[in-house]
């Protein structure tokens, strides 16, 4: 949930990582698995966005987002 809301906040990856104390491996991990249900994914200029479904879930399970 916190790296799905780091995307919605604009945060690219490198910007993840960093939270993660440089732990890129974990950060593509855990966006493979977003980008794989489809709560994430990349534009047209390879920059992480949220879908639609991605806001929902947001919605839903984090009611303070």
């Amino acid at each position: 949930m916190y790296i799905l809301r780091c995307v919605s906040e604009g945060k690219n990856e490198d910007q993840i990582v960093e939270r993660f104390i440089g732990d890129g491996q974990l950060v593509k991990t855990w966006l493979a698995v977003l980008g794989d249900i489809r709560l994430v994914e990349r534009n047209f200029v390879n920059e992480l966005v949220i879908t639609k479904e991605g806001r929902k879930y947001l919605e839903r399970y984090n009611p303070h987002w």
